[in-house]
């Protein structure tokens, strides 16, 4: 089952180490390469850390990095989430911390127990 971004079209057109880090490009599905560029994955200690958008002249106009990784088991979770657009040079830049994240942590009696009223209507949407 395809997944990610083979998923949206696109597919591999190189990777190389640089330093310690494993950068793979890809190249747009020919529906999307008039708005996008390349897509690189940076990849490091096992956990990607880095996705960059060009557009198609090859200028970023997208960047999200992930660090401060808190290891929980087999799982590594972002402690801190950076983010950069470039817009038509609307420039935006995000930065969200996660301090003192709880995992697994046990749910309230209340939610385990939950029901819908039974005079609720549920209305099923297709999307």
């Amino acid at each position: 089952m395809k997944s990610g971004i083979i998923k949206v079209g696109f597919t591999l057109a190189e990777h190389q180490l640089l330093n310690e880090t494993l950068v793979i490009r890809w190249k747009p599905p020919q529906s999307v390469n008039k708005e996008i560029g390349n897509a690189e994955i940076g990849v490091k200690n096992d956990s990607a850390y880095s996705l960059k958008l060009y557009n198609p002249a090859g200028k970023l106009f997208f960047h999200l990095t992930y660090n401060d990784f808190i290891k929980r088991e087999s799982c590594s979770f972002p402690g801190k989430v950076t983010l950069f657009m470039d817009l038509d040079n609307e420039i935006t830049s995000e930065e969200l911390v996660y301090s003192n994240p709880v995992f697994n942590e046990k749910l309230p009696e209340e939610i385990g127990n939950f029901s819908l009223p039974a005079n609720i209507k549920i209305k099923e949407l297709l999307w």
